[in-house]
C-alpha cells in the first residue's frame, strides 16, 4: 500500500511537473512611455481683410506707422532713372571736366554744372566754328544737367515724404526685423527694430 501511495505521489508529481513545463510564462510588455503630443506648428495669424484707422486690431497684429508705398515707389523710380543716366554720362566722359561729380546722387548734377569748364567765351570777338559748336554743346549739357538735378531732387522729395509721413497699418507681431524712420535728436533717420 505504501508502494502505491509513493507511486501515486510520483505520478501526481510528474503530471504536475509536465503541466508546469507546458505552461510558459510570458511577462507582460513594459508599459509604453507616456507620449506627449507634438506641439502644433506655429500658425501665422490669418491675413486680415482691409483695415482702416479706428477699426479693431485683429489678434496677432499691432498698429504701426508704415511708409507710403506709392510715394516710395515713385521716389525710387524718379531718382533712379536720372541717376542711372548720370552715372552713364560720367563713365562715358571718363570723369573729365568735373563729370565725376555725377556719381553723387542729388547734388552731382549741380556740382558738375558749377565746376565744369565751358567752351563759350562771350568776350571773344572772332569765335571759330569749333568754339561756336562748343557753345551749342554747352547749352545742351547745361539743360541736361538741370533736368537731371530737378528730377533727382523731385525723387528725393518723394522718398523723404514717403518714409517720414507714415500711415498707420497692421503689422504681424512675429516679424523679425524692420527698418523704420525714427527721430534722432532734432532730425530724422532710420532705425532697425528686431524681435528675436
Amino acid at each position: 500500500m505504501r508502494l502505491h501511495v509513493i507511486g501515486l505521489a510520483l505520478v501526481i508529481a510528474s503530471v504536475a511537473s509536465g503541466a508546469q513545463a507546458q505552461v510558459t510564462y510570458t511577462p507582460a510588455p513594459p508599459p509604453l512611455p507616456a507620449q506627449t503630443p507634438a506641439p502644433a506648428p506655429a500658425v501665422a495669424p490669418p491675413q486680415p481683410g482691409p483695415w482702416h484707422e479706428g477699426d479693431p486690431v485683429p489678434p496677432g497684429y499691432h498698429v504701426e506707422g508704415k511708409p507710403r508705398d506709392g510715394l516710395v515707389t515713385a521716389g525710387w523710380i524718379t531718382t533712379g532713372i536720372p541717376y542711372f543716366f548720370s552715372v552713364i554720362a560720367a563713365l562715358s566722359a571718363s570723369e573729365q571736366n568735373e563729370s565725376g561729380w555725377l556719381f553723387i546722387p542729388f547734388a552731382g548734377p549741380w556740382m558738375t554744372m558749377g565746376r565744369r569748364a565751358y567752351s563759350c567765351n562771350p568776350d571773344a570777338q572772332n569765335q571759330s566754328t569749333s568754339q561756336s559748336l562748343g557753345c551749342v554743346a554747352d547749352v545742351f549739357v547745361v539743360m541736361g544737367l538741370i533736368a537731371d538735378g530737378v528730377a533727382q531732387a523731385a525723387g528725393g522729395t518723394l522718398l523723404f515724404v514717403g518714409y517720414v509721413a507714415t500711415k498707420p497699418g497692421l503689422v504681424r507681431n512675429d516679424e523679425a526685423v524692420r527698418v523704420l524712420p525714427m527721430r534722432i535728436g532734432t532730425g530724422m533717420g532710420a532705425g532697425v527694430i528686431g524681435r528675436f
